[in-house]
């Protein structure tokens, strides 16, 4: 888990020195986000950090909502569940957490759908695991919450 912390945060470092849209500050296409966090993968025992570093590079590219909704800065978190296929096709988007701000949840669903397709998945993870297709991902996006407030908010309902 610590690796791939790591690798998230690098990810949205990068992101940031190459003042890519979408990333933890507002950019001219209207996007506001403020962290992607929360990132799980079924297979736990297999090193994520690289692939995982390039896919959340991706989503945050896509992670875009409007500037009236920038100004309401309403705090929010949306859980994402999703499959990343063997060739790197996205299938199965599920919304599994509700922001209860609909234009948040929206914005979240589509920055998974429009990141598709990502990387064909690692072949040494493919070879480890004999007949595996797919990959199933939980991810948060959150909006606007300071993260020593982030346990509060992901416990509430």
């Amino acid at each position: 888990m610590t690796d791939l912390r790591q690798a998230t945060r690098q990810a949205a470092r990068e992101v940031l020195a190459r003042g890519e849209g979408g990333a933890g500050f507002p950019n001219p296409d209207g996007g506001f986000v403020n962290n992607l966090g929360g990132v799980s993968f079924e297979t736990s025992w297999y090193d994520w950090g690289p692939y995982a570093a390039k896919m959340l590079r991706r989503i945050k590219l896509h992670w875009k909502i409007s500037q009236d909704l920038m100004l309401l800065a309403q705090k929010g978190i949306v859980r994402v569940r999703f499959s990343i296929m063997a060739d790197g096709r996205v299938a199965d988007v599920e919304q599994i957490r509700s922001s209860t701000t609909p234009p948040y949840d929206q914005a979240a669903l589509k920055a998974i759908l429009e990141s598709n397709p990502f990387d064909p998945l690692p072949k040494d993870l493919l070879e480890l695991a004999p007949g595996k297709d797919r990959e199933h991902v939980i991810i948060d996006f959150i909006y606007y919450i300071d993260p020593a407030d982030l346990d509060k908010y992901r416990t509430a309902k």
